[in-house]
Formats: C-alpha cells, sequence, structure tokens
C-alpha cells in the first residue's frame, strides 16, 4: 500500500519503517564511500612514503655499491676513514677546495682577504702519499661532519679527521637529492676550511696540523682512497672527571691555556673571531696542555651596528646583558666578550674553584669576575691569569709559620722507592702521597701538617710550572742510592 499518493490512507508505522530504512542505506552507501576514500588517501600516503623510502634505499645501494670495492681491508666500528672507491669529485671540487686553502673565510668563492696560507704540504708535513700510509689507525668518534682516527705514522701518534660517510651532514645532503660527489665535496670543504685557520692560526694552544690531503684527479689509488683528510697531533678528550681528578697546578694551566686561546682568537690575522661551539668537546690535552681541536664552526669580523644598542650580549642561563660600544658601525670587542663568556660557562666550575691555595684565592675571584660578568675583554682575562700563575710559580701565595716547626735530618742522593707510600687528599699520584712545592721549606711544612708524614722524598723532577715533585713517606729505613734525590725524615 502507497505511502504517498494514494487514495487510501497511508500506513503511518509502515512509511515511517521505509523512511528509516532508505535513509540507514543511504547513510551506510556514504560512509562505506567515506571510508574507501579515506582508506584510498591513506594507501597513496602510505604508498607515497613507500617510494620515497624506496628512493633513499635506492640511494644507498648506489652508495653502498659505489664504496664497495676496498682498497685495503680497513674497517674500524663499521666506519671506514678510506674512501672504498675513490669518488671522483675531484675534477669540479678540487679547485674550489684549493681555493679555501689560500683563504678559509672565502664566501662563495671570492676571496675576503688577500692572504696565502700554503696551498701545498711543506717537506715536513705529511701529504697524501702518507696518510694513506698511517698505521694501526682506530676509529675513536664521529660527528655531522667529520669522522676522527687515531693511528701512528713512523710509531708517531696522530690523529686523522675525514668526511664521515655515515654522518648526519652526509645523510641530509642525500636525502635532498644531491649527488655523492656534490655532497662529499660539500663536507670536504669543512674539512679544508679548518686545515687552513689551523695553520694560519698556528698557535701554542692550537691542535698542530702535522699534514694533510687533498688528491687530484691523477692521484694514486691510495692517495685518492684516502680522500680529503687532514693528520694532526692526538690528543686526550677533556672531561669533567678528567679535569675533577687534576691537581689545582694542572688545572691552573687549563686556565692559563683557555685565557690564551681566547686572547688568540680575539687578535688573529682575519681580526677577532667568534667560536660559535664553544664546548668541551672541541677541546683536548696534550702533553698536560689544553688545546682547541675543532674550529670548522668559526666566523670572522663583528656584528654590524647603527648604535650602542644593536650590541648587546645575552648570557643565555641568566638573561643577564652587558653591551659594547658601536664604533665605525661595528660592535667592538663583541667577539671576544662572547668568547669569554662561553668559556666561563662550560668551563670556569671546573678550573679555579676547587682546591685554590687560601692566599691565592682573592685573586681566582678576579679571574672568575671576568668569566661571570663578562664585563673585561680577552686581553684583561690574560693579564689576570698570567698574574695568577706568577703568584703561585713565584710562591708569593706562602705564608711561612715560624713557630712549632719539626727539625729535620737530610740523607743526600737517597730515595726510597716502593716504601712507604700512603695515600693522602690532593695527591698527584694513584699510588702515594705526592705534592709539587715551591722550595723545601714548602715540603717540610706540608709534612708537618700531616701526622701520618715520616719523611719527605725531595725529586729533581719538575711540574709545568718548574715547582718540584716531593713524596711523602709515612715510615723511614735505611735508604737506596739515587743521584739528585734527597730525603728528609722527621726528628
Amino acid at each position: 500500500m502507497p505511502c504517498i499518493g494514494g487514495r487510501k490512507r497511508p500506513m503511518p508505522v509502515l512509511c515511517t519503517l521505509a523512511t528509516i530504512t532508505m535513509v540507514f542505506v543511504l547513510g551506510n552507501i556514504y560512509l562505506l564511500k567515506v571510508v574507501l576514500e579515506g582508506r584510498t588517501s591513506m594507501y597513496d600516503t602510505v604508498l607515497i612514503e613507500m617510494e620515497k623510502e624506496h628512493q633513499y634505499s635506492a640511494l644507498k645501494r648506489t652508495l653502498d655499491s659505489r664504496l664497495s670495492r676496498r682498497w685495503r681491508e680497513f674497517r674500524p666500528c663499521d666506519t671506514e676513514w678510506r674512501l672504498r672507491e675513490p669518488v671522483h669529485y675531484f675534477s669540479e671540487q678540487e679547485p674550489k677546495l684549493r681555493r679555501l686553502m689560500q683563504d678559509p673565510l672565502a664566501t662563495n668563492g671570492n676571496l675576503v682577504a688577500n692572504k696565502s696560507i700554503v696551498n701545498v704540504n711543506s717537506e715536513s708535513e705529511l701529504n697524501c702519499a702518507a696518510v694513506a700510509n698511517v698505521k694501526d689507525v682506530t676509529f675513536i668518534t664521529s660527528g655531522w661532519t667529520k669522522a676522527v682516527y687515531s693511528g701512528k705514522y713512523r710509531e708517531r701518534p696522530v690523529a686523522i679527521k675525514t668526511v664521515s660517510l655515515n654522518g648526519r651532514d652526509m645523510n641530509d645532503c642525500l636525502q635532498h637529492g644531491q649527488s655523492l660527489e656534490e655532497c662529499y665535496g660539500k663536507l670536504a670543504g669543512k674539512i679544508i676550511k679548518e686545515i687552513a685557520l689551523l695553520k694560519s692560526l698556528s698557535h701554542r694552544n692550537f691542535i698542530k696540523v702535522h699534514g694533510y690531503c687533498i688528491p687530484k684527479d691523477n692521484a694514486t689509488a691510495d692517495a685518492a682512497a684516502a680522500g680529503v683528510a687532514m693528520v694532526t697531533e692526538l690528543g686526550e678528550p677533556m672531561d669533567i672527571i678528567r679535569l675533577l681528578q687534576m691537581s689545582w697546578e694542572d688545572r691552573l694551566r687549563m686556565a692559563l691555556g683557555m685565557a690564551r686561546i681566547v686572547h688568540h682568537l680575539a687578535h688573529s690575522a682575519y681580526g677577532s673571531l667568534a667560536m660559535n661551539d664553544f664546548r668541551r668537546q672541541q677541546f683536548v690535552i696534550v702533553g698536560g696542555e689544553l688545546k682547541i681541536s675543532d674550529i670548522d664552526d668559526i666566523t670572522a669580523g663583528e656584528p654590524a651596528c647603527e648604535t650602542s644598542s644593536d650590541c648587546v650580549i645575552r648570557h643565555p642561563d641568566t638573561n643577564e646583558t652587558r653591551g659594547v660600544r658601536c664604533v665605525n658601525r661595528h660592535c667592538f670587542e663583541y667577539n671576544e666578550r662572547q668568547n669569554v663568556l662561553n668559556a666561563g660557562r662550560h668551563f670556569l666550575s671546573f678550573f679555579l674553584q676547587h682546591g685554590v691555595p687560601r692566599s691565592l684565592y682573592e685573586h681566582v675571584k678576579d679571574v672568575s669576575a671576568v668569566y661571570t660578568n663578562f664585563t673585561a675583554n680577552a686581553q684583561r682575562l690574560l693579564l689576570l691569569t698570567e698574574t695568577l700563575v706568577s703568584l703561585y710559580v713565584n710562591g708569593s701565595y706562602l705564608d711561612r709559620a715560624t713557630s712549632g716547626r719539626h727539625v729535620y735530618d737530610v740523607f743526600n742522593h737517597t730515595d726510597l722507592p716502593g716504601l712507604f707510600d700512603y695515600r693522602c687528599q690532593r695527591t698527584l699520584s694513584a699510588n702515594g702521597c705526592t705534592f709539587s712545592v715551591f722550595d723545601v721549606e714548602e715540603a717540610q711544612e706540608v709534612c708537618d701538617s700531616d701526622p701520618e708524614c715520616k719523611a719527605i722524598v725531595y725529586t729533581n723532577e719538575r711540574t709545568w710550572t718548574g715547582r718540584t715533585v716531593v713524596h711523602l713517606k709515612n715510615g723511614f729505613k735505611t735508604p737506596s742510592y739515587r743521584d739528585g734525590y734527597n730525603i728528609y725524615m722527621k726528628v
């Protein structure tokens, strides 16, 4: 019976049910359509991502294929410092890289100054052939751009820096569609810049470059396999634990090295340089000396300004601000004060605060104030640090006591090797009680203050400041002969 248009009266229940059924069917059809369209869209997205992944995997397979043949069996820690197959970027990239050796701060290929550094290896430096023959190469670490290895060249320990083929910069470059040659040349350029800067900024607290390699198209197989590489001194990482285990005297040496680095950056041949990455990872310790080893993230020239209000330095931890003057449209001393601030943030609390001799405390406060308040320039920081070192070296911190002193018998040219050693606070040795002193009188003062100390071995060994190394002993017996050593025994 029709619900509409019939002569008979519609049946409300049947009409309602039919309408509900029709709406239900149409709704399900629409819902099914939406679901199918959504799934199609989802599948399209998945397919697109799969295609991207496929392209990236293909790119990686191509890279692995191109780097599959080894010039030598050489794979430390699944990261190779050699290119297993030479990447033929040289014909296009090598002239650009060599221009960087003329001026590492060149922009877009244009030299910013007429400064010739050294574009060929000197006779005393390692060249490509020598770099390729470094022995006992072991992976140390890698970053976004570079991989670092240790090795030996003619029994001399060295470090090798080269392009990290598995680094983030390489992967990002490849994912953006650039070729292997383009990516390698781009990252090699950063290493070239670092080589040139380290050679031109030669300083006792900058890592020494022993040699480098920029292969040419006609390079030998071994030299080409080495790729762009830099060989430097091998240093030890400077970590917090190592710093805290140092004697105050050795930490004073670290502080002096940092002051010299900041000063040298402020007065380089390129003008004032800013270290944009001032972390402990950029520094190493070589023979007890603090050295900066990673300077690829460095910029030259003070920031431009219109007025002094454009020259404000903000402390990132405290939001404290300091301003410098705008001189000739540039912020005068901006870079060096920023470097002082960053050096203080990362190193100050580990250098001088712990174990300082009491009479030098005020001098340490003066040095610390420069770092924390960044109110002085690099010259002032260096002067205060050198004054602190001089006071320590000259024994000016000593407060001589005239009463309550023990009497000591002297035994010349004698030693107690391996006997009566004991541990004490702030010792320089892991196996005994060892100090550096200004003179014999200070050694006796140290022994007098320690009830366990019965004798002093006064050696002919010297620390970096020229102070004498002494060993305290908690006993005594007939000593053995040793030229240049003297024993002082408490009576």
